[in-house]
């Protein structure tokens, strides 16, 4: 079974290649499962329970998601949904967006959000 932990050191054993290997595909790739860990850690954390009871699987879920989290009275949850959603933003440009050009260094930055979230604030 996989775990969100799995899917960010993906993204770091990309991330670690040298810059001349992290290729433009690479780089969104490593934006992509720099997001995907981070969201799942957070949907099997117990700050996001009463949205799994919810059942929400509907179109939009993803954002929903990111405002559920916001509107939570622990401030770190708050912290980490605002953290996801700069993550979430970044991840759809990388998947949706490829005419446009990766900003220096975002794969890096997405990387050490989605860690922060998922070592650091629910210390």
């Amino acid at each position: 079974m996989i775990r969100p932990s799995d899917i960010l050191a993906e993204g770091r054993a990309l991330l670690a290649l040298p810059a001349s290997q992290r290729t433009e595909a690479r780089r969104r790739t490593i934006i992509s499962r720099a997001y995907y860990a981070a969201f799942h850690f957070l949907r099997a954390h117990p700050c996001s329970q009463d949205y799994r009871k919810s059942g929400n699987t509907a179109a939009g879920m993803h954002r929903q998601f990111i405002t559920f989290l916001a509107t939570q009275s622990d401030r770190r949850v708050v912290y980490a949904a605002d953290l996801l959603k700069t993550i979430y933003e970044n991840r759809v440009m990388a998947d949706y967006h490829i005419g446009r050009d990766i900003l220096p260094d975002l794969e890096r930055r997405s990387v050490e959000d989605a860690d922060y979230i998922m070592c650091e604030i629910f210390d």
